[in-house]
């Protein structure tokens, strides 16, 4: 591959298709602003946006742009680290969001129009972010470890984000994950679960799930840790108490405001490592990616990535 100091990866399939739709206009607004000996990869199977960043960090890039949604962010950022460290810390990364969630975008603030967001590649001094790992286990009861950037669902979040497939996304990522969640509101079963803190503090209760926030969004513009902030240190740790399915079904629409944290049905801590067991397995996501079940660990990697945004 040869050493380029910009490296674009691209995923066609972002957004139900959206992406490949925009191309052509996502392509030479690239080119316009970064000459046109970028050096560019188009992802066609899992896995494929990580192998791209991590050799063209290896070869020397400098800038590294993501476009797709946040399961491309998400690959993307697994693939600045090697061996559980980054490959260079002063590496940079730049993303246009064309996804159906857009989570980490709008806890980033990104403008909303691709022009904006290259725009704002190109000009703009890149802030540095946190970003956590998450240690977990497949199916299978293999070992799973992945770098995220936005936010991890335990419970019924991984339940949603398992609704919520490819199909699903050409609804749109409001109406997809509104959707799932939904269905999953009347469906899952709360679980009795044990959390423990950093700080050595336990809390053993039944759960539907927890959401642990870098960020203050998730995919569909739901706020479940609105307060939490990409560059603080502490992850934002949300418990939503096991609650009857009327009770669900009166907090489902607050979420989008960040009202539900108001409500007697959510405890809210922030640590910076956290252990998860449950009574029964349970799904564990990460940026809208389903990586395994609980039981599960994370830890905040403070300070850790350079992003083109405005915080």
């Amino acid at each position: 591959m040869p050493n380029k100091t910009v490296h674009t990866i691209f995923n066609p399939t972002a957004g139900g298709g959206r992406a490949e739709k925009l191309r052509p206009r996502l392509l030479s607004g690239i080119a316009e602003r970064f000459g046109s000996d970028y050096s560019l990869d188009v992802t066609s199977r899992q896995g494929d946006a990580t192998a791209s960043a991590r050799r063209a960090i290896e070869a020397g890039a400098g800038l590294v742009i993501t476009v797709g949604g946040d399961g491309t962010i998400h690959e993307t950022v697994n693939g600045f680290f090697k061996d559980r460290e980054m490959i260079n810390p002063s590496c940079e990364l730049g993303i246009v969001d064309c996804g159906s969630g857009s989570g980490l975008a709008l806890s980033l603030g990104l403008p909303p129009s691709i022009e904006q967001q290259l725009d704002l590649i190109a000009r703009q001094d890149s802030c540095t972010i946190d970003l956590g790992r998450v240690v977990t286990s497949s199916n299978a009861g293999e070992k799973v470890e992945r770098i995220f950037a936005s936010e991890c669902q335990v419970g019924i979040g991984g339940a949603v984000v398992a609704e919520v497939g490819a199909m699903h996304k050409r609804l749109g990522g409001t109406l997809a994950y509104g959707i799932g969640s939904i269905k999953q509101v009347f469906r899952f079963n709360g679980q009795a679960m044990t959390v423990e803190l950093s700080n050595n503090e336990k809390v053993a209760r039944g759960l539907l799930g927890l959401a642990i926030g870098n960020g203050s969004c998730i995919a569909g513009g739901m706020k479940l840790t609105p307060a939490a902030e990409l560059n603080d240190g502490l992850f934002d740790v949300l418990m939503i108490h096991d609650m009857s399915i009327l009770t669900r079904l009166w907090n489902f629409l607050k979420i989008y405001r960040g009202t539900h944290i108001d409500t007697p049905h959510v405890s809210i801590f922030r640590s910076d490592r956290i252990t998860i067991e449950s009574e029964n397995p349970v799904l564990v996501s990460a940026d809208g990616e389903l990586l395994g079940v609980t039981p599960c660990e994370f830890e905040l990697i403070p300070a850790a990535l350079k992003v083109k945004c405005r915080l």
